[in-house]
């Protein structure tokens, strides 16, 4: 369908972001009328809602902000599990021209503390679970305890002189995962949202898509705006589960399906059983893509997809189903200009590595900014490209490779090594589950490779091993002079590791040295 729900001979082209028809609090009220019955948020834990209830459900929290006083550029933080109620408050929200801040429920202490006081909301809605630590934290701000699915009042006028939402506005402020300093809120407006439904070109109409992301993350909300666009359903779950992915695609017979590096790698891990390829799923999209990739599409009988994207900046590259190496991101999308540049700005030649700038052809289409710190705004706008903070390479054939992030890349013996190949060398080992290579101070003044590893469950990992086997996959110059065994490693709540933390303290008792073995 197209965007006001006429039937398209087709697929028709993708809107662009400023495309006022596709503003998605818009799109799904006339998609209730269009497709009054039709499923379109399915919270595997909880419920199923038409694009009928779910509007119902959104006028509701319209009325229920406006009685907590909530006007226009107000900021709502809202902590409540990934549901239907958290979408609703959302898309609320910008029905108000209020933004919505969503936390991540596994916020505690001094990161929620960060978080309320940086974004200074004018109200909080969370459970009665969390209402009591909230209030000690925001002081004379309201809070409104919301029983998950609990009856609201429903007024349907009340809409009724209300604005709807344009690209340029704000529809939420997103904080980065702060894996070294204070988490950010990025200003994302409404048009970003849009631009997920050229990106993910294998979604199409009538589509139901998996994705168990979360609603505090861009990745959990901009599956409203392309199944919403195509007047598909959207599938979701509080929480990745390795044992209910297949049962839930299977139950809710899913087409689509995104799951990031770790849950590809865990549903990889899993025995295999005589049923894996009995699915409904076409394709997979989840970054970056696992090593035996193929191996995996064999296997399940799908089709895997990759693509880079942040917060900041959407996803200016994608490989569609044109997979030329697992490394690889993919092409610049068209209305994206990207350059890999020096610390100067000046463009590296072809192949070699430095920062991902990226800027947009078609306005309101990446970040605003983060709020309410202008000058590191300033500082990543610099010379009017958005500076990623990520290292990459591109070749002849304009394929782009993610290195690492440029604080994340380990120096050693005049060689620059990313740690995102480090990481994907050492999980091809079959009792490995997760990893994280740091660089750690070496006698020489620059770096030596230590890597943390978590072993499958019931496997039991040898340093000595690991690294013998290591030594016949890795370059010499790659291959980690220290291993440590961990039972999980320490992350942040958007589960990042968080490798300050294991930079801390690189050297312990259970620290395995290579060079000690000699």
């Amino acid at each position: 369908m197209s965007p006001t729900g006429e039937l398209a001979v087709g697929k028709p082209a993708a809107p662009a972001g400023s495309d006022l028809a596709s503003v998605l609090p818009g799109l799904i009220r006339r998609r209730s009328t269009e497709l009054a019955e039709q499923n379109f948020l399915i919270d595997t834990d909880r419920e199923a809602v038409t694009y009928r209830g779910f509007q119902q459900r959104v006028e509701e929290f319209v009325g229920l902000l406006t009685a907590q006083g909530v006007r226009s550029a107000d900021r709502v933080a809202v902590l409540l599990p990934t549901c239907v109620d958290e979408h609703a408050l959302w898309i609320a929200c910008g029905w108000l021209g209020a933004v919505e801040v969503p936390i991540n429920p596994a916020y505690r202490g001094e990161m929620l503390r960060h978080v309320l006081h940086d974004s200074a909301p004018r109200l909080v809605v969370t459970t009665a679970s969390r209402a009591d630590e909230i209030r000690q934290l925001v002081g004379e701000t309201a809070v409104f305890v919301l029983e998950v699915g609990q009856a609201l009042p429903h007024d349907p006028s009340v809409l009724a002189g209300l604005a709807e939402p344009k690209p340029w506005d704000t529809a939420a402020v997103i904080y980065t995962s702060g894996t070294t300093g204070p988490s950010k809120g990025v200003l994302t407006p409404w048009g970003q949202l849009i631009t997920g439904i050229a990106t993910f070109d294998d979604i199409g109409p009538g589509d139901v898509l998996y994705a168990p992301f979360a609603a505090f993350h861009l990745g959990g909300k901009v599956p409203l705006q392309i199944l919403a666009h195509w007047g598909g359903t959207f599938v979701f779950r509080d929480g990745f589960k390795t044992d209910r992915f297949w049962p839930e695609v299977r139950a809710y017979s899913c087409n689509r399906a995104w799951a990031f590096y770790a849950m590809a790698n865990f549903l990889w891990q899993q025995p295999p059983r005589p049923d894996d390829r009995d699915n409904p799923l076409e394709t997979i999209t989840g970054g970056p893509l696992l090593p035996d990739y193929r191996a995996f599409e064999e296997r399940f009988g799908v089709r895997m997809r990759t693509n880079y994207g942040m917060t900041e900046a959407g996803w200016p590259i994608a490989t569609g189903d044109h997979v030329v190496d697992h490394r690889s991101c993919g092409r610049a999308r068209e209305g994206y200009q990207l350059r890999i540049v020096d610390e100067f700005d000046a463009e590296v030649p072809v192949g070699e590595i430095g920062e991902l700038i990226v800027r947009s052809d078609v306005p309101w289409t990446m970040n605003l900014g983060y709020l309410g710190r202008p000058e590191e705004t300033v500082r990543a706008w610099r010379n009017g490209w958005y500076h990623t903070g990520d290292a990459f390479r591109r070749d002849e054939a304009g394929n782009y490779f993610f290195v690492d992030r440029a604080k994340d890349a380990i120096r050693r013996r005049a060689e620059n090594i990313s740690s995102f190949e480090v990481e994907a060398m050492v999980t091809a080992h079959p009792d490995v589950l997760e990893c994280a290579a740091i660089g750690v101070p070496s006698q020489d003044g620059e770096e030596e490779i230590k890597i943390c590893v978590v072993p499958l469950p019931g496997a039991t990992l040898d340093p000595a091993a690991l690294s013998e086997f290591l030594a016949d996959t890795m370059p010499r110059f790659m291959i980690p002079r220290y291993i440590e065994i961990f039972e999980e490693l320490p992350k942040t709540p958007n589960a990042k590791v968080r490798k300050v933390e294991l930079k801390r303290d690189p050297f312990t008792p259970r620290t395995w040295d290579r060079m000690a073995q000699r």
